[in-house]
Parts: C-alpha cells; structure tokens; sequence
C-alpha cells in the first residue's frame, strides 16, 4: 500500500486479516495483525466484530 501512496489505517488492516482467515490462511492474518500493532496501529471495536 505505501508504495502507492496509499497510508494503511485500521480498516484496511481490518479487511485484509478477515480476508485472509475467510480463506482459511488464518497464520497470515496473525501475521498481519502483528504487523499492524508493530506499525503503531491498533484494532477498534469494529475490527474485532
């Protein structure tokens, strides 16, 4: 995404670890969930619905 200009915020975050766990790669989603939190952004409430 930065490489686009795009900044990731916690909804895009968001849809891309339940699209991956939607498609049973669920280690990826942990993975990016991890990398989420390491970046300074934290899921909401929203994301955890």
């Amino acid at each position: 995404m930065p490489e686009k200009g795009c900044l990731p915020n916690e909804f895009s975050f968001g849809i891309l670890v339940r699209g991956y766990c939607r498609f049973g790669l669920a280690n990826k989603g942990l993975e990016l969930l991890d990398l989420m939190r390491s970046s300074g952004i934290f899921p909401n409430r929203i994301f955890l619905t």
